[in-house]
């Protein structure tokens, strides 16, 4: 039997669902929280410390803040339990939940930042971020969720904070980028000065006959993420990882982007992972991206993995990329090496109430928990037992629940850390599939 490399973390006290999941998972130097709301678990849903008294509801903080308190003062004991610390955090991915607003614009999280200020009161030790908006957190009255990536204080890697005087200021008084060890996070990027709305620079004029948004902005973000790893160390063509998130504008023109794409990564591009959501923070932008690199100093090689005997989709992405003990693996989703959904796994439509509840989604799940295995096989580890963090997208709450008892037969021992999104509003980009995972691996 492989020896496993990850190990769960789960302190004393911390709610726990029914469903068996790791709160936090060691693996090396790493430990990654998975994605925290503000439930205790109970028939009540969101945490009675984290709701306002409906009888007197404009005496008391915003919801937000209630909920963003309860949620970090959980996660800081998934830290103090896992060898860790808010000085060791190096990237956070915040979801939050907003409904009803208008013109695809995050209202204002001024309530959720008060809150980060309190567990980050200096700038200078900030984390990099990633904020997106979502339909729906798997406790219905949750507005937000939490996850991030850290590293032990055994790892003895020193966190150092980049803010590059050549782009516009962090969103949010966030770092532009965190070097720790070899690596470089950055925090996602969008086409704006973040003062005058969408930069004009990048927008099409309507009396024009050419120009694209979506390639204009990506152009755009990637000059400033260029800078921003020079000034940490690194480089474009030092990146592992890109997670790019489209609005259902720019899942439109996944093409566009995609020419945009090789253009800057001619060869060897990085794992990418497109990750819907329903809007970004700023109007018009249709495109966010952040990234992970290696520095130049750090020693290390770039390793393309691409697994035989499974598809590989036009898109211009590798099945993974290797960087280090680091293993990023692309976009999983159900895909041919066409792009289009597998025939094997659609709906027949001669027998809909026999397959609604069992074939589609379940063996969704299977087709791409099977071929991630090889995947990391590729790169050098046993398979399932190297996945030590996972970002699940669905498009319909509805079919979680059977997705969850595929995960749980494949990972029945210290499960990766795990959190689990709906974006009901914004496709994937294959036609027919309704989930994918964005998977790390931990290959020592």
């Amino acid at each position: 039997m492989a020896k496993r490399v990850r190990k769960s973390v789960i302190p004393k006290g911390l709610p726990m669902p029914k469903m068996k999941y790791s709160p936090g998972v060691h693996a090396g130097p790493w430990l990654f929280p998975s994605g925290q709301f503000a439930s205790d678990f109970s028939a009540n849903g969101v945490a009675r410390e984290a709701t306002r008294d409906p009888q007197s509801p404009d005496l008391q903080p915003s919801e937000l803040r209630l909920q963003s308190r309860y949620i970090w003062k959980n996660l800081k004991r998934v830290l103090d339990a896992g060898d860790s610390s808010l000085d060791h955090v190096v990237r956070m991915d915040h979801f939050f939940v907003h409904r009803d607003f208008e013109d695809a614009v995050i209202p204002s999280i001024d309530e959720y930042l008060l809150v980060r200020d309190e567990f980050f009161p200096d700038p200078d030790t900030r984390p990099t971020a990633n904020s997106m908006s979502c339909s729906n957190l798997l406790c219905k009255p949750g507005i937000l969720e939490i996850d991030f990536v850290a590293v032990t204080k055994k790892s003895k890697w020193v966190k150092e904070t980049i803010r590059s005087s050549r782009v516009a200021d962090p969103p949010e008084g966030h770092s532009h980028a965190v070097r720790v060890g070899p690596y470089v996070f950055c925090s996602s990027a969008l086409a704006s000065d973040l003062v005058h709305g969408v930069d004009p620079a990048t927008a099409t004029s309507k009396n024009i006959w050419c120009g694209n948004d979506i390639a204009n902005q990506t152009r755009s973000i990637l000059d400033q993420l260029a800078l921003i790893l020079e000034d940490a160390g690194s480089d474009l063509d030092l990146t592992a990882k890109a997670q790019v998130y489209l609005t259902p504008e720019g899942m439109k023109d996944v093409y566009r982007f995609d020419e945009v794409w090789r253009e800057r990564f001619p060869k060897n591009p990085p794992a990418r992972t497109l990750i819907p959501v329903d809007s970004l923070g700023v109007k018009d932008c249709v495109v966010a991206i952040s990234l992970v690199a290696v520095t130049t100093d750090s020693g290390i090689k770039l390793e393309t993995v691409n697994a035989r005997g499974i598809p590989k989709w036009p898109l211009h992405e590798p099945h993974a990329m290797k960087a280090g003990n680091l293993v990023f693996l692309s976009s999983a989703l159900a895909t041919d090496n066409k792009g289009r959904f597998p025939s094997e796994l659609r709906l027949n439509p001669n027998w809909p109430w026999y397959e609604k509840y069992d074939k589609p989604i379940i063996q969704q799940m299977e087709y791409i928990l099977d071929n991630a295995e090889k995947v990391v096989q590729a790169a050098g580890g046993s398979g399932y037992d190297n996945v030590v963090r996972r970002q699940c997208f669905h498009t319909d709450y509805d079919e979680f629940i059977l997705t969850w008892g595929v995960w749980r037969s494949k990972y029945p021992h210290d499960p990766p850390a795990s959190t689990t999104i709906e974006e009901a509003n914004c496709p994937l980009p294959v036609s027919g599939a309704t989930m994918m995972l964005d998977l790390w691996a931990y290959v020592p």
